[in-house]
């Protein structure tokens, strides 16, 4: 059999009048408890709460693929088991939905996805980074004054008046390199 969406309603109950914390904190409940499961694609909660039979009730409705509405009518009912929301009914509405008005379950399942991303996140990070190289400009100027120093010749550092030098010095210390 093939796969089709399908649209839920539950209706998820409250005790005492439900706060905008309490309707964001079961929103968030479910959300987090639909996130893994491929097969339904769309979650939404719709904010004012009624008051049915002594309590304040919220419904919810869920896009989920499956087989039959049978099917899909289980699985909403584990997500808001696993999500620890109460509810009241899991029914099928009545809408027809076509596919391509639907988006479509990811290919991959996800709970594997998750697993590679803890594992990469659990491996070790290494304690330093590397030191970076120091750019080409300034490793070329530093191999043209050493290359300068080395080719004079001793005669010529001495024969050279004071002053000049004192100036060949002072470039060389400048760049990072005493003689």
């Amino acid at each position: 059999m093939e796969r089709r969406p399908f649209e839920i309603i539950a209706e998820c109950a409250m005790d005492g009048f439900p706060t905008t914390a309490d309707i964001d904190r079961v929103s968030g409940a479910i959300e987090g408890a639909r996130r893994p499961l491929p097969y339904v694609v769309r979650a939404a909660v719709s904010p004012p709460a009624v008051f049915r039979d002594g309590r304040y009730v919220l419904e919810s409705r869920f896009i989920v693929w499956a087989d039959s509405g049978a099917d899909a009518t289980q699985a909403v009912g584990g997500l808001l088991e696993t999500a620890g929301v109460a509810t009241r009914s899991i029914v099928p509405s009545g809408r027809a939905l076509s596919p391509s008005d639907v988006p479509a379950p990811p290919r991959r399942a996800r709970p594997a996805a998750a697993a590679r991303r803890a594992a990469r996140r659990a491996a070790p990070r290494q304690a330093r980074a590397k030191p970076k190289k120091p750019k080409a400009k300034v490793r070329a100027r530093k191999a043209v004054v050493r290359k300068a120093v080395r080719k004079r010749p001793a005669a010529a550092k001495t024969s050279r008046p004071r002053a000049t030098r004192a100036k060949i010095r002072r470039h060389a210390t400048a760049k990072g390199r005493r003689r």
